[in-house]
């Protein structure tokens, strides 16, 4: 699957690896520790179509290819899944099961020069003379209509890789 935005496009990969490209490098974004390669579906789907009309051969065209909004991984962890949206920063969900376990779940980042969390609780990428930033986590429970929030942050866990810090929350609820 593949994601456009103004300055960058984003690759989601078999495994739930997301790689995106900007005019100033890469960043690959892994799940460490992860099932072997879960495959990727796309889920709602949007109105209209895509056409990839390359090169004179009609045979090679791609026409009326699906878009859709998101993208999920089923069981990168157990009784975990993975959702990516399209936006134009990357944008994921960890869909945790009741029971399952959200320590599991561990970032791999390669292909930056440098990662930081700043005092925000952002994680922070350089390229080259780029910046990107993974915004602070959000962690909720749906409580019937609504979400109750959950406290949470990145932790380091290696020079590149991050994992998450959980407030108390309800095990038995999603």
């Amino acid at each position: 699957f593949l994601s456009r935005a103004l300055r960058s496009t984003v690759f989601l990969m078999a495994g739930g690896e997301a790689l995106m490209r900007t005019p100033n490098g890469s960043l690959r974004m892994s799940l460490a520790g992860a099932a072997a390669r879960p495959a990727g579906a796309g889920i709602e789907p949007v109105s209209g179509s895509i056409h990839y009309l390359i090169g004179s051969d009609p045979k090679k065209w791609r026409t009326n290819v699906t878009a859709y909004s998101a993208v999920k991984f089923e069981r990168v962890y157990p009784g975990i899944d993975l959702v990516y949206r399209g936006s134009e920063q990357l944008e994921y969900d960890f869909v945790v099961s009741p029971g399952a376990d959200p320590g599991m779940i561990a970032l791999e980042f390669s292909g930056s020069g440098r990662m930081e969390l700043d005092d925000g609780g952002d994680l922070v990428f350089s390229l080259g003379r780029q910046t990107l930033r993974h915004r602070k986590p959000r962690f909720y429970q749906p409580s019937g209509e609504m979400r109750r929030e959950v406290s949470g942050r990145y932790v380091r866990s290696g020079v590149h890789q991050v994992c998450f810090e959980i407030g108390a929350y309800d095990r038995a609820l999603p």
